[in-house]
């Protein structure tokens, strides 16, 4: 699969992780609940493009490079923004915001980097096999819009699909609360009260166990699914990147980045999750997720990223005989629009290289990135 870095945000100068999304249409088209609060699109730039508000800077961390920021709203909300890689809008900003310190948005951008920086961040695009690719690559809390809106247990019915662990679950007469750890790197509460819709919010939480992960929607509507079923013949050939890989990149030889490949459980699409290890702490963090799935008119394979995003999905490539997974993606920049080539390929099946060539739109040479997928083997 290809590393999907340089699709999320020019900003990531180096080939950093690259994350591999694939989504039926109806991923586009549906809201990604899940967030205790309200939803923001993807990227610390997507605040550049919200109405004014003002926020305070409750969680600071990290460094320019690898950081995570939490912003407090006046209502009280919570929004976070975790970055592995990055580019020097985003570095810039987070150098600039204070903890504890409160902030006018959209205008604190024009104030650090001018009104001509770029309004949003390019999605990542993955060069191998998940999500590697020649921009940074933002993982952030976000939702259906940035419109106050609050999730309900009942989301769950009509949520795109993502995976998460039930890491609290509390019912009582008058109450149901669940909490959950997408791999994506969101933790989030749903909770239903009232007698309103009761029975469903039941059917829906009785049956998750607290310390297993579940697929959603699929694990709450009927008919459950808890046997695997062997993946669909297109899915198959993607086979090759099943397993955990360390990945690299030659302009950040100082990140720690893994990515694991495993088959959704109804077999028809291949998930891509991501984890990283931030300075001073030796765990690895859940921090995105990525369903790849087979688009039987075209032929090719389509990338979603499970957290909602504005961005349409990314089309890949497969050439069996080469076992190269390639993508092209165009990405507005100020004044321009640039291409970036992703072609990632396996040398061995315990290595995948990735290389992302950056051109304008008329062919000229900009910059190239690349690194590299190595088999952790268990």
């Amino acid at each position: 699969m290809e590393l999907t870095i340089c699709r999320v945000m020019p900003f990531l100068k180096a080939a950093t992780l690259v994350i591999l999304t694939l989504a039926v249409p109806l991923h586009a088209q549906q809201p990604s609940p899940f967030t205790p609060g309200w939803f923001q699109s993807s990227g610390l730039m997507s605040l550049r493009d919200r109405p004014p508000f003002s926020a305070k800077v409750t969680e600071k961390k990290g460094t320019p490079g690898s950081f995570t920021l939490a912003l407090q709203h006046a209502d009280g909300t919570k929004t976070s923004f975790t970055l592995v890689g990055g580019g020097e809008a985003e570095r810039k900003m987070f150098a600039h915001f204070t903890l504890g310190s409160e902030y006018k948005f959209p205008q604190v951008f024009d104030d650090v980097l001018g009104k001509d920086a770029p309004v949003s961040s390019p999605r990542i695009s993955p060069i191998s096999s998940t999500s590697i690719s020649t921009s940074p690559h933002f993982f952030t809390q976000q939702d259906f819009s940035f419109s106050t809106q609050k999730l309900s247990l009942l989301d769950l019915n009509r949520c795109p699909p993502f995976r998460a662990k039930i890491t609290g679950k509390k019912i009582t007469p008058d109450s149901i609360s669940l909490t959950i750890a997408c791999t994506d790197g969101r933790t989030l509460t749903l909770q239903h009260s009232g007698n309103a819709n009761l029975d469903e919010a039941l059917r829906i939480a009785k049956p998750l166990e607290e310390g297993r992960f579940y697929e959603f929607p699929m694990s709450v509507l009927p008919p459950h699914q808890d046997e695997p079923t062997p993946p669909t013949p297109a899915m198959k050939a993607l086979e090759p990147f099943i397993g955990e890989w360390d990945v690299s990149s030659l302009d950040k030889p100082d990140q720690k980045i893994r990515v694991r490949y495993h088959w959704k459980i109804n077999g028809s699409g291949l998930w891509r999750e991501h984890s990283a290890k931030q300075e001073g702490n030796d765990d690895y963090r859940m921090a995105n997720a990525a369903l790849i799935t087979h688009d039987s008119t075209t032929g090719r394979y389509v990338e979603t990223l499970t957290r909602s995003t504005s961005l349409p999905p990314l089309e890949k490539t497969w050439d069996a005989a080469t076992r190269t997974l390639s993508s092209i993606n165009y990405i507005k920049y100020p004044g321009s629009e640039r291409k970036h080539t992703t072609i990632t390929t396996f040398k061995t099946d315990d290595r995948i290289d990735w290389k992302t060539t950056v051109t304008s739109k008329e062919g000229k040479f900009i910059e190239e990135y690349q690194g590299r997928y190595t088999r952790i083997k268990p």
